[in-house]
């Protein structure tokens, strides 16, 4: 029998899904025990423990209005007409639905410090070693792929930090968190033609289509060089497949100095869905496909 490498066990955990099904389980068991102690809990919070909980609530609610948007946006606003794009999407759906995830492990932890019963925060304590373990996977997953794809990215020394936030928190925060700007694929026409348009897809994901003007920096391998050779006050446009592997590399370039730096909303899929029936490939924005329909 063939022993199974690092590597494929990390592929088939990710591919089954057992970690999230596993996450949303110790979930629900928290909430089971904090409806159960909910009525029999007469422990008395001190005022830091009451501070810590509501801050820990609030944070945990705009997470979730965050990626709760990010999630229904894409279920109900991206139609699935092209199998390409599932499979895809497919590749990186995990990273979408994360952040969901840990703003609901966020709103249990408050919990747990608001109500304080022992039998609940075991319950949180198995929850957060699964929702570690899931996270580890994920990004191990995205760390083997920009390694193999882009040896030698400048800004690798950051990139764990940036991928891991990216993973727990979403894209939309990070963009918001690194200065950067969200845009619209319906209002790509109001950049200038002289946008810088980065895409940080991989190789096979940019053959498959990009912007005409796009330049390939995978994973944002070799960005970092190519920004100090463009004046700052040059449009920035970073895109990815999805909007969640861009608002790294659109924080680092707005950490250079960059003046104007968006990340495309949603990526290469939406703005191939609002393309569907328009083939223009003119300009800087216009799409260039290279494999067929």
């Amino acid at each position: 029998m063939k022993k199974e490498t690092g590597s494929e066990l990390v592929d088939r955990i990710s591919q089954s899904r057992l970690l999230l099904i596993l996450s949303f389980l110790g979930a629900a068991a928290v909430v089971v025990t904090a409806v159960r102690a909910s009525g029999a809990s007469t422990v008395s919070l001190s005022t830091s423990e009451l501070a810590m909980g509501i801050v820990v609530a609030v944070l945990a609610g705009v997470l979730f209005l965050f990626s709760l948007y990010s999630v229904l946006v894409y279920i109900f606003l991206v139609p699935r007409y092209r199998r390409e794009i599932d499979l895809m999407t497919a590749i990186h759906g995990s990273q979408l639905a994360h952040p969901l995830l840990t703003s609901i492990v966020l709103g249990l932890l408050a919990v747990c410090i608001l109500l304080g019963n022992n039998v609940m925060w075991i319950a949180f304590g198995g929850l957060l070693v699964v929702f570690f373990l899931h996270t580890g996977v994920i990004l191990i997953k995205i760390r083997r792929e920009e390694l193999a794809t882009a040896s030698a990215c400048p800004i690798s020394g950051r990139s764990v930090l940036y991928q891991l936030f990216q993973l727990v928190i979403g894209g939309e925060m990070i963009t918001l968190a690194g200065g950067a700007k969200s845009i619209s694929p319906r209002r790509l026409g109001d950049l200038p033609e002289s946008t810088w348009i980065i895409d940080v897809r991989t190789k096979v994901e940019y053959k498959w289509a990009h912007l005409n003007s796009a330049e390939s920096f995978p994973f944002g391998a070799g960005v970092v060089a190519a920004a100090h050779k463009r004046p700052k006050d040059t449009p920035v446009l970073v895109i990815c497949l999805s909007g969640h592997r861009s608002p790294a590399v659109a924080a680092v370039l707005k950490r250079l100095g960059f003046e104007s730096v968006y990340n495309l909303n949603w990526g290469m899929v939406y703005l191939m869905m609002t393309h569907r029936n328009n083939d223009n490939t003119d300009g800087p924005f216009g799409i260039v496909q290279l494999l067929p329909r």
